[in-house]
């Protein structure tokens, strides 16, 4: 068994509340309630479901503090100016620094519904492309980690090119909108919060990623390619 004290629905509105009244010093009176209603849990959480991350990924950044949202912002380089967030993730993925385009699983909640989800953010247009070569490479493949996606309740997510690729009519018509798609996702959306404050909610999730890990191993593989791509391309350069 393992310790899961729940993410309270109180925790989730006074993080509203927080953000709300934006100053450092309503959050410093409530900052270890914060952390017992909500940021202690999600740690637990991270630490439950590593345990499979690990699994997927042996090369994932695991360590829950680094897994998991800060509640203050990083207003640096934002338009907006307000200092505290009302919602938290928690991100399972390798390093951004290390390998910035490598896809990810996540859990985020808000004060009225949760998420979780697979895929990849914020890819150049050569990841984009050796997206769409993979599938082109193995469309069956691809069509059943899609599939394995959608039997949870998972809707798709991603940015659709304007211009249709001329490629896309070669695939079967049930694919054809992930193929002509940028920063591919899927995510599955609950609305029953009354769900995070026991541990019965876990075995579900864990569930859900089992059936996204396809999708993963897919995302993974075409930024395998990039990264060979890359690193062929350096001892060109250092060999020139």
């Amino acid at each position: 068994m393992y310790k899961f004290d729940g993410i309270k629905t109180e925790g989730m509105w006074l993080l509203a509340q927080n953000r709300f009244e934006n100053n450092k010093a309503f959050y410093e009176e409530h900052k270890e309630e914060i952390k017992k209603l909500v940021i202690n849990p999600a740690k637990q959480l991270a630490s439950i479901i590593a345990e499979d991350m690990y699994k997927y990924d042996p090369f994932m950044e695991l360590n829950p503090s680094k897994m998991i949202s800060r509640v203050r912002r990083d207003t640096r380089f934002s338009k907006d100016k307000t200092m505290y967030r009302e919602n938290l993730w928690i991100m399972f993925m390798r390093s951004k620094k290390i390998d910035p385009f490598v896809p990810c699983f996540w859990f985020e909640f808000f004060q009225d519904h949760y998420t979780c989800g697979v895929g990849a953010f914020e890819c150049n247009a050569r990841v984009n492309e050796i997206y769409r070569e993979k599938i082109l490479e193995n469309p069956a493949e691809f069509r059943k980690a899609v599939k394995s996606c959608l039997s949870v309740g998972c809707q798709l997510g991603g940015i659709p090119y304007k211009k249709l690729n001329k490629s896309t009519e070669k695939l079967p018509k049930d694919i054809q909108n992930v193929f002509n798609i940028k920063n591919v996702n899927f995510r599955k959306t609950f609305s029953d919060l009354s769900k995070l404050e026991n541990e019965e909610f876990i075995d579900e999730l864990r569930y859900i990623y089992n059936k996204m890990n396809p999708f993963y191993q897919f995302m993974l593989r075409v930024y395998q390619q990039y990264k060979l791509e890359r690193s062929e391309y350096s001892c060109e350069q250092r060999e020139f």
